[in-house]
């Protein structure tokens, strides 16, 4: 059930509290790996790997795109929607971002019902490593390019979203398209 595939890996160096490691999702988990050995980290998540968040009722999630790091937080898009963090270090999730939004939540208001697959963050993500900042580029609310399911304006669906890497909030956000027809 739900998407299998996966894009890259990445490094991280390690520092003073932790050895280096290479990360990567496989199937509905993310890895840590001792890069010399190629054995689990085991004070990674629970024996080297954690299992992604589930972003819609009765599917597994998975990041179909490589993540990337910022000092000790390791950020994933997710395939079915959301943007995790992650300690690089424990495991233990740091924030989620919803790029659809929650009740309550800032672009809540702009979407007409509850959509549980969508704006999905497939393509990657860029980060400025010196500012700490993720830009996140979402895809279309799902079923592709069916803008008469979708009423409103659907943030953050179609966009290219900034996040503070360190907090998970959102620090701008341009919306390209509002209805993918």
């Amino acid at each position: 059930r739900g998407m299998q595939g996966v894009r890259g890996l990445i490094y991280w160096a390690g520092d003073s509290n932790a050895p280096e490691r290479i990360v990567f999702c496989a199937g509905n988990y993310m890895h840590a790996l001792n890069p010399l050995t190629g054995q689990p980290i085991t004070s990674f998540g629970e024996n080297g790997r954690i299992q992604l968040p589930e972003s819609a009722p009765e599917k597994y999630s998975a990041a179909p795109a490589a993540p990337t790091i910022f000092s000790n937080i390791l950020i994933i898009p997710g395939f079915e929607k959301d943007v995790w963090a992650f300690n690089v270090e424990t495991g233990q999730r740091l924030w989620t971002f919803h790029t659809v939004p929650h009740p309550g939540e800032f672009g809540f208001d702009t979407w007409d019902h509850v959509e549980y697959y969508g704006a999905n963050a497939w393509s990657g993500m860029a980060l400025d490593d010196t500012r700490g900042i993720a830009y996140v580029g979402t895809a279309a609310p799902k079923p592709n390019f069916e803008g008469m399911r979708h009423r409103g304006l659907n943030l953050f669906s179609d966009c290219i979203i900034a996040l503070d890497t360190r907090t998970g909030q959102r620090l701008w956000h341009f919306q390209e398209i509002r209805h993918d027809i």
